[in-house]
């Protein structure tokens, strides 16, 4: 076996770990893109306030809905899962190996 590939034995696959958080930041982002993709309004100052309130009220709306949906909670869930098991896979292979 070479040095590289027991290497690989002994320590996390930490492109699964960035895979299931990327999943998980997809299906966050879903819920916060934009319904209205028209550029550049000009607007009163009076205008552009009530344009902030609501976007800020949309923000709040689309972090509770994706808090709610089963897909972002599964997702949350097997990136969260796939963190701890490499950072045991990592402690197990550096507190657990002699040379």
């Amino acid at each position: 076996m070479s040095e590289e590939s027991s290497d690989h034995a002994t320590h996390a696959d930490w492109r699964a770990v960035g895979s299931a958080f990327s999943n998980l930041g997809d299906q966050m982002r879903s819920h916060f893109r934009s319904e209205d993709t028209t550029p550049g309004k000009e607007q009163a100052d009076g205008a552009a306030i009530d344009d902030f309130r609501d976007s800020v009220a949309a923000a709040l709306s689309n972090l509770q809905a994706a808090i709610n949906d089963p897909s972002v909670d599964k997702a949350a869930k097997t990136a969260s899962d796939s963190l701890l098991e490499a950072l045991k896979t990592e402690l197990d292979s550096s507190w657990g190996t002699t040379k």
